[in-house]
């Protein structure tokens, strides 16, 4: 129950018997829960680390339970400054990639630079995934922004990836939460993650990217316009910081089968991504694409948000958003 809070099922059973029993000692939580000495300290120490134990007033070297009441508040206060901390570090890590695609990515004649190879054309681009895919022996991470895939490109991807599965290369693959509204791309995730090939969905994503074997990133040249080409970056400094972006996004994602993100009195994970792009200075254009939707859903997403803060422009629409908390 209390997993999310970094409370695992056995600390947490260990964590409800102290608190009936207060006066028991290691050896009998032992044999009430029926576990070796070693798993029951050890379970101890995960408390202790949460703030969940502290040293009895009673009785000498023993532990005594915080009541939940203070103790989980802690608890959820470190998690929510957990949660702040990554986001803060998502968005600079972001900001850095978008600076750092836009630096190599501009219009140029010498692509000679060591590490990068431009790619011009979706056949050039589908030739070099297809490659890529074949070399791959370990794992291929994907960014899928854009929303809702259409059939053919599905159709045109399952066998390259079923391939690359059976080959015992991990696919993990990151979508937009726009999809799990699409049947046939949900469906589509949800065949990735039985054949096994993590799936998650976060609520924007910045571009197209694929990353194999921790040695190659290929990255949308524009991502406003796929016929603009690609990247394909081998230089190991530049992957390193492309898959630390996506795990960033990784672990802020939700599996593919989580609920579908709703809205209430706090904003919705749409409406967050949607107010930390304005916030950024992005047009309806680029807040669409960044969110897999059409730019007349951004548009009524965005025009909720300022409707629910009750501001008269964007501008006053970050600042109110920043007085809530929601920024």
């Amino acid at each position: 129950m209390l997993e999310a809070l970094g409370l695992d099922a056995e600390a947490e059973e260990i964590y409800r018997l102290m608190l009936r029993q207060p006066t028991w000692g290691v050896q009998q939580i032992c044999q009430a829960v029926n576990r070796p000495e070693a798993d029951v300290r050890a379970a101890l120490d995960r408390l202790a680390g949460l703030s969940l134990l502290r040293p009895s007033s009673e009785r000498s070297g023993l532990l005594s339970a915080v009541s939940p009441r203070l103790g989980l508040a802690t608890v959820i206060a470190q998690r929510q400054a957990e949660l702040v901390r990554q986001q803060h570090e998502l968005d600079a890590s972001q900001l850095a990639f978008e600076s750092l695609i836009k630096d190599v990515a501009a219009d140029r004649t010498d692509w000679s630079m060591p590490g990068i190879e431009r790619l011009n054309g979706s056949q050039a681009i589908a030739e070099r995934i297809q490659e890529l895919a074949a070399e791959a022996t370990m794992e291929a991470l994907s960014f899928m922004p854009g929303g809702p895939q259409t059939p053919e490109a599905l159709a045109a991807a399952k066998p390259l990836d079923l391939a690359v599965m059976k080959r015992g290369v991990q696919l993990r693959t990151l979508y937009v939460d726009a999809i799990r509204y699409d049947p046939g791309t949900l469906g589509y995730a949800r065949w990735l993650v039985e054949n096994g090939g993590p799936c998650r969905t976060v609520p924007a994503l910045p571009v197209r990217m694929m990353i194999v074997d921790q040695k190659h990133a290929l990255v949308s040249v524009n991502p406003l316009d796929g016929r603009r080409g690609a990247l394909l970056l081998s230089e190991p400094g530049v992957v390193t910081a492309l898959m630390a972006l996506f795990e960033q996004y990784w672990a802020t994602g939700a599996d593919i089968d989580a609920p579908r993100p709703v809205g209430g009195y706090e904003p919705s994970p749409q409406e967050r991504a949607a107010l930390t792009l304005l916030a950024r200075g992005l047009k309806d254009e680029s807040i669409a694409r960044q969110m897999g939707v059409s730019v007349r859903t951004a548009r009524r997403v965005i025009s909720e948000i300022l409707s629910r803060l009750g501001a008269d422009s964007r501008f006053q629409a970050g600042v109110l958003a920043c007085k809530r908390g929601w920024l």
